[in-house]
């Protein structure tokens, strides 16, 4: 286990059961388990297992498939029912981006020296990365991809040999994997199998150790919803209802707070 290593003390100190490797790897075998989110008219959502990529959906225009415009639809309701739950403030809670443009997207590209894969691709034509969605880690915008905190923060398991020997046990090539998503706070990241490997388009997500692997980005993407849902679980058993008068995410009582901003509830029901 590694998931002590990188980080300073103050962020050490901070690890609770939300953070820890253990608790994510129990919650892993509960996806298959609907949590109860209460009887929130806005979370009409069912489980990882029964809405499986590519879905359909009923429209204006009868039966169509899902888009990631749906699916990045489907995160912010889940976002809302989080902030809603955490009056506390335990989270950090952001948008996701505007869309980034084809030509945005293309000049990424030609910097990296390769196509992204599809699925990843399609996202960030959808929103251009998403700050804090699933706890502190941030999936990146294209200008992520190529430098900054976040890159550094990524790049971290890829470079250091303990870690390559980590994955390795696992058979993750960390050769083979560039980072999509990643913590300036925490250990964990997605990691996206670069084109003409044999991990191509896959994503593996290390947090000191595998934690799953999964066929492509929106496979990932849909998870990370579910252990979102568990959180609001958790949160509600923990802090119970919010008392009256007060909003959800409260600003500036985490101790951790980077700037993040955390949106009231008039404010997410305006979008």
């Amino acid at each position: 286990m590694l998931s002590s290593l990188f980080f300073p003390p103050k962020w050490r100190d901070q690890t609770s059961a939300y953070r820890s490797c253990s608790y994510r790897l129990i919650r892993r075998r509960q996806l298959t388990e609907s949590p109860d989110l209460g009887d929130q008219e806005s979370v009409a959502l069912v489980t990882y297992k029964s809405f499986q990529p590519h879905a359909k959906v009923t429209g204006f225009d009868g039966e169509q498939w899902m888009t990631w415009p749906d699916y990045i639809g489907l995160g912010w309701k889940v976002t809302q029912e989080r902030m809603k739950a955490d009056w506390k403030g335990i989270w950090d809670y952001a948008l996701p981006h505007v869309r980034a443009t084809e030509e945005e997207v293309a000049r990424t590209e030609e910097t990296l020296g390769f196509r992204l894969p599809e699925s990843y691709r399609g996202f960030l034509l959808a929103s251009n990365g998403w700050p804090c969605f699933y706890q502190d880690m941030t999936i990146f915008s294209t200008d992520d991809l190529l430098g900054g905190p976040l890159y550094d923060a990524g790049r971290i398991p890829l470079d250091l040999p303990e870690c390559v020997e980590s994955m390795a046990i696992d058979g993750v090539v960390a050769a083979d994997y560039f980072t999509v998503a990643a913590s300036e706070t925490q250990n964990d990241v997605a990691l996206l199998g670069r084109p003409g490997t044999p991990a191509e388009g896959a994503v593996a997500w290390w947090g000191g150790e595998v934690m799953d692997r999964y066929k492509d980005f929106l496979e990932y993407y849909l998870s990370m919803l579910e252990y979102n849902k568990l959180d609001i679980e958790d949160i509600r058993e923990k802090d119970g209802p919010k008392p009256d008068g007060v909003i959800h995410a409260v600003l500036g009582d985490n101790p951790y707070d980077d700037g993040v901003i955390i949106l009231p509830r008039s404010a997410a029901e305006r979008t």
